[in-house]
């Protein structure tokens, strides 16, 4: 709309119109956020049967945290090996954001970086799932 400010109303009804539809879903997520046992609660008994079977089939400690405690917490943060392993979802997560954040920054003559940035986003995350592919990690070792 040419001659609309960024922040001024535009008077025709649209803003209320907008309101008017994201209403129920600003409700859904108040009653989400606020009454979660209307959602979770059903899910209690299979919940409570999985968490019985891992009681039931760890016979000795976590390794993992008695080594946590024998030689300090820093053993617990991943590795870079275990970084590379997320790297694609790393990849696709900040390249995902980028453009919603520069979008609010950048004038309207120049929003047609959008495309090509996001397709370098998807090539960059296609590497670093071939990067990832090349390094299986520790975890593949220990199974």
């Amino acid at each position: 709309m040419k001659g609309v400010r960024i922040g001024e109303p535009s008077h025709d009804g649209a803003d209320r119109a907008r309101v008017g539809r994201d209403l129920p879903l600003l409700i859904l997520m108040v009653w989400m956020g606020t009454f979660t046992q209307t959602f979770l609660a059903r899910d209690q008994p299979q919940n409570a049967r999985i968490l019985g079977r891992l009681k039931r089939s760890q016979t000795h400690p976590v390794p993992a945290l008695a080594e946590a405690k024998r030689y300090g917490y820093r053993q617990l943060l991943p590795t870079s090996s275990e970084y590379i392993r997320v790297l694609p979802e790393i990849i696709l997560t900040l390249m995902g954001t980028l453009p919603h954040v520069l979008e609010a920054v950048t004038n309207e003559n120049r929003k047609g970086i959008f495309a090509p940035l996001s397709i370098a986003g998807l090539a960059a995350a296609l590497a670093g799932a071939v990067v990832a592919y090349r390094d299986p990690g520790p975890l593949s070792r220990t199974c």
